[in-house]
């Protein structure tokens, strides 16, 4: 998922929570931190959502 998130896959993008963490992932620095521990906080609890 990570790989398709990078690469802007349109089947991460097509959602909105998607789309931010593959901006956020490919910005570099702290936003990057800041989208990864989100996912792993989304994806911890009950997964994705919008």
């Amino acid at each position: 998922m990570v790989n398709d998130i990078l690469a802007t896959s349109p089947l991460v993008t097509a959602y909105e929570q998607g789309a931010r963490w593959s901006k956020g992932m490919r910005a570099g620095g702290q936003e990057a931190v800041n989208a990864t521990l989100d996912l792993i906080a989304v994806g911890s609890q009950s997964g994705p959502s919008e």
